[in-house]
């Protein structure tokens, strides 16, 4: 059998007719595959003979170690054909086999590659610390103080973060570049500080509850009039009044009693605002969409494209 298949190589590499290649390989005699590669294709075939017919023959996905195997069959075929053909032949199946065999290495040693999209965000669970706070790739964020103690989950986006309680996402932050800094909303720490006021004193992250100058000069102002302790206490019922949507009233009237030589207590930021509500978002009816009009400005466009 292997001396007839070599034969059969030989008449080949030797026909100069290519019409009989093309008509033996069934393909059309205008087809793109040169006589040198169709001669090479059948010659080195012939080392299959050494392959396993049972791993030929397989149905099922090749193991590394067998790939590996039926790799060998163009080397093999290069030494059979080798006293009967030309010696370019023999070098270029020996430098196929020689790439086959490579490829079969590398094959080997190769993980699956998955051929589903990339997450657009990586997931991670937390635990809200006692300071409201969840840390993520070595930066701080706050929370709302009801989750101190709870487990969330966090999707961590590109450019910024989703935070998941549950089944509902409470929270959405631009996510900080970098290693080592902090993102503090002094909403999320307000309530908790007005239960345990001592705490504002030791606080990390304190600095982050000056909104501005005028908030600092505010707390300095405090202080010297009304003693660390109460001053304090007045500084954090300011910014809790700031918390309930009246952030720029309230810093608007600590200016004015600033400028005035007061002392900015609440009572007389209270007194200044009096029963003025939190600004709310105007309620806007939702427009009425003709979709007609649509569809026939895309008819327009599509005669004319015609």
């Amino acid at each position: 059998l292997a001396r007839g298949l070599v034969q059969c190589a030989h008449r080949l590499v030797q026909n100069e007719d290519r019409g009989i290649v093309h008509k033996r390989l069934r393909q059309p005699a205008a087809a793109p595959v040169s006589f040198r590669e169709s001669a090479d294709g059948l010659v080195h075939d012939v080392g299959k003979i050494a392959v396993d017919q049972f791993i030929q023959n397989k149905p099922g996905k090749l193991t590394p170690a067998e790939y590996e195997h039926i790799m060998i069959h163009a080397q093999v075929g290069a030494g059979i054909v080798k006293p009967v053909v030309n010696g370019n032949v023999v070098a270029r199946m020996q430098k196929l086999g020689r790439k086959l065999a490579r490829m079969a290495a590398e094959l080997a040693v190769m993980r699956h590659l998955s051929v589903g999209a990339f997450p657009d965000y990586d997931e991670v669970m937390v635990r809200v610390s006692q300071e409201s706070a969840i840390r993520i790739k070595r930066n701080s964020y706050s929370v709302p103080t009801r989750l101190i103690g709870e487990q969330v989950r966090v999707r961590v986006f590109e450019l910024h973060l989703e935070v998941w309680h549950g089944q509902q996402q409470v929270l959405r932050l631009d996510r900080l570049l970098g290693e080592y800094r902090h993102h503090i909303d002094y909403r999320h720490v307000i309530h908790s500080m007005l239960r345990k006021p001592g705490a504002f004193a030791r606080y990390r992250h304190r600095e982050e509850l000056f909104l501005s100058l005028t908030w600092r000069k505010t707390y300095e102002v405090l202080v010297e009039h009304e003693g660390n302790r109460r001053g304090e206490v007045s500084y954090l019922r300011l910014l809790h009044r700031a918390a309930m949507g009246m952030e720029i009233e309230v810093e608007a009237a600590l200016a004015l009693l600033l400028e005035a030589g007061e002392v900015p207590t609440p009572e007389r930021v209270k007194v200044l605002l009096g029963d003025m509500e939190p600004t709310k978002a105007p309620e806007m009816d939702a427009p009425e969409v003709d979709l007609h009009e649509y569809d026939a400005l895309m008819g327009a466009g599509l005669r004319e494209a015609i």
